[in-house]
């Protein structure tokens, strides 16, 4: 009788597994992410909340309180409240508490705090004596390296906020599963020598970094301008990267970060240095807006002749060759760096062309987020050879290439997720249900993610009524923006 109950408790939570599934470990979170970057410490506390949820399961009888403790409270979330000096959720060792010590076998450990004394986070870690990882978020280097030492047994995966000036470095390297470095406003700690200048790297190699977020010149505070990531790219360890848009890759560098290692890449490129020679006079778009600032050139050092020695279409060509052929790198994002400058045609075209012959080369390429500033109406006729790739990201798209991938998309078999949430156009929602409606022959797009303009309650005019019993809106809503993922029933239409 007692197997049978437990086994009709287990069918019941795990016919809600999403909701009380066991938290991803940090390792899996990152796999996971688009490309590694959000407030994960909220997803996880979300996730521990949820699970509160199980007590009225737990409550029911002694031997599914046990089994509700053991197998879905085996894993613990740890949170130092700087404000008031103090460890949040630590377990009450009570045998009327859900998280037993004996049964916590995995920690989420979130430390916020430089000064913290290391003894009483390595004395509450002592405490649970079945434990078999730790996932920690901290900006305390020392932490990390001490919990290392002292529990060598301990697998550990980590999230390592800001750039480490000082020398740390483990003593138990085979117990250190994965490392994610979140790196802000990293020109702050450094001396910036101008243009050429070359920043150590050799830190991240030390400390076998997997995975990296990386922001340069948050505020540009320093007029610095830009820095090499040649030597980035070659750590053997690093599998996922985003350089963030405030600064570019040289083109010149392109070539170096298709290699055997990265998995997930994104960088924004300065396509219009592609366009620029030292005798033109510089174009800029016909756009005001856009000539309020300059990434390129509106810089205390003069470098258009460097611009133009690291970004010549030669490279594009490496770039491409490379990617043709890699056999690693499953997700790839070039954002436009410049928009203010001119793109000439004819680069647009060759850029386009050479791009398109890469993908249809390429078979390990799963997701590909790419600016229509250098893409032609060639580059989406050709959409369906791009025979791996199932997610594509538009940035910059306009009603144009809209129109380019409407045609596209009524033949193409590939695509499963699109993202057009670049598109903002005054005449977004007709555009929109002209487009779901130019899907009627597609039997493989099945979410679509878009930013929207207009309010909550405007939805009903967004997708036409007849398209309504096929595709699922989902509504939200962020502090600057909207957004919708629309999912169609592809199922149902085959």
């Amino acid at each position: 009788m007692k197997l049978i109950q437990l086994q009709i408790l287990k069918n019941t939570i795990d016919s809600q597994l999403e909701l009380f599934s066991k938290p991803k470990s940090f390792k899996e979170y990152y796999e996971d992410e688009t490309y590694g970057r959000t407030g994960n410490q909220e997803v996880y506390f979300e996730c521990f909340t949820l699970r509160n949820q199980l007590l009225d399961y737990a409550l029911v009888c002694k031997n599914w309180f046990q089994y509700v403790s053991i197998n879905y409270f085996n894993a613990h979330y740890l949170a130092y409240n700087s404000r008031n000096n103090q460890y949040l959720s630590k377990i009450k060792e009570s045998i009327f508490s859900l998280f037993q010590v004996a049964n916590i076998k995995e920690l989420f450990f979130f430390d916020t705090d430089y000064h913290k004394s290391i003894g009483t986070a390595l004395e509450h870690i002592r405490k649970l004596t079945s434990l078999e990882r730790i996932n920690l978020h901290t900006v305390n280097y020392e932490l990390a390296t001490e919990i290392n030492r002292t529990f060598p047994h301990l697998k550990l995966q980590l999230v390592l906020i800001d750039y480490i000036m000082e020398d740390f470095s483990f003593s138990n390297l085979d117990s250190i599963e994965f490392v994610h470095m979140d790196i802000n406003d990293l020109a702050r700690e450094i001396i910036y020598d101008g243009p050429g200048f070359e920043l150590d790297f050799s830190i991240f190699d030390r400390w076998r970094v997997n995975s990296m977020f990386l922001e340069y010149d948050e505020a540009c505070g320093g007029g610095v301008y830009h820095i090499s990531y040649s030597k980035l790219f070659q750590i053997q360890t690093l599998r996922y990267l985003t350089i963030d848009k405030v600064d570019h890759v040289n083109a010149s560098e392109l070539v170096d970060s298709i290699n055997d290692h990265l998995v997930r890449l994104k960088i924004s490129v300065l396509f219009s240095g592609f366009s620029l020679e030292e005798e033109d006079n510089v174009s800029y778009v016909d756009d005001e807006e856009s000539k309020e600032y300059c990434n390129m050139c509106d810089n205390m050092y003069n470098h258009k002749t460097e611009i133009i020695s690291t970004h010549r279409l030669s490279h594009w060509v490496d770039f491409c060759s490379k990617l043709a052929t890699n056999k690693t790198l499953e997700k790839l994002s070039l954002s436009n760096y410049c928009k203010a400058h001119v793109i000439k045609s004819q680069d647009v075209t060759q850029i386009s062309y050479l791009l398109s012959q890469s993908l249809t080369s390429n078979n390990t390429l799963k997701s590909l987020a790419i600016s229509c500033y250098v893409l032609d109406e060639a580059f989406f006729q050709s959409l369906s050879q791009y025979k791996s790739i199932n997610s594509l990201k538009l940035y910059d798209l306009t009603q144009l290439h809209l129109q380019f991938l409407c045609a596209a998309l009524k033949t193409n078999n590939t695509i499963q997720y699109l993202n057009i949430s670049s598109y903002a156009d005054p005449h977004q929602k007709e555009a929109f249900a002209e487009f779901l409606t130019s899907l009627d022959d597609n039997n493989t797009l099945s979410e679509i993610k878009v930013a929207i303009l207009f309010e909550e309650h405007q939805l009903e005019d967004f997708i036409p009524e007849n398209l309504r019993s096929n595709h699922h809106v989902v509504y939200k809503e962020f502090l600057q923006y909207r957004q919708l993922y629309v999912r169609r029933d592809v199922k149902n239409k085959q």
